[in-house]
């Protein structure tokens, strides 16, 4: 499975020096599920990637990229 999706939202995720649990709680998802994102093993539907690109500032072009 390509992880460009978990790769792009742990850099953005570090960028705004952002722990999982940070994260999470702004989501309202959990730590771990971030972290089954970033390393591949879930892949988050439509939904989750726009509000984490929302919470994280992913350009919309990073954005089109997150979810093709």
């Amino acid at each position: 499975m390509d992880n460009r999706i978990g790769k792009t939202i742990r850099k953005y995720r570090i960028q705004k020096g952002m722990t999982q649990e940070e994260a999470g709680e702004l989501l309202a998802i959990t730590a771990n599920y971030i972290s089954q994102i970033e390393t591949g093993k879930k892949r988050p539907g439509l939904s989750t990637i726009t509000k984490i690109s929302e919470v994280l500032d992913i350009p919309i072009a990073k954005s089109y990229i997150l979810v093709e």
